[in-house]
């Protein structure tokens, strides 16, 4: 038979309330990190472009 104590109590609720507070912010970072993936994906591109230009110079015959 599993005995509960008032510390298990306060760590449940602790988590529940820790979980509650991650899903509340939840939203607000998914914002934040599809922002930041668009920025990486662009600055990619751009210095995909650079290097190809690069190559066109160097290798222009």
């Amino acid at each position: 038979m599993a005995v509960y104590r008032r510390e298990d109590s306060i760590k449940a609720m602790n988590a529940r309330k820790l979980l509650k507070k991650k899903l509340e912010t939840a939203p607000d970072e998914i914002k934040l990190l599809d922002a930041q993936s668009n920025a990486m994906s662009d600055q990619f591109d751009f210095l995909e472009d650079c290097l190809v230009e690069m190559a066109m110079i160097v290798y222009a015959e």
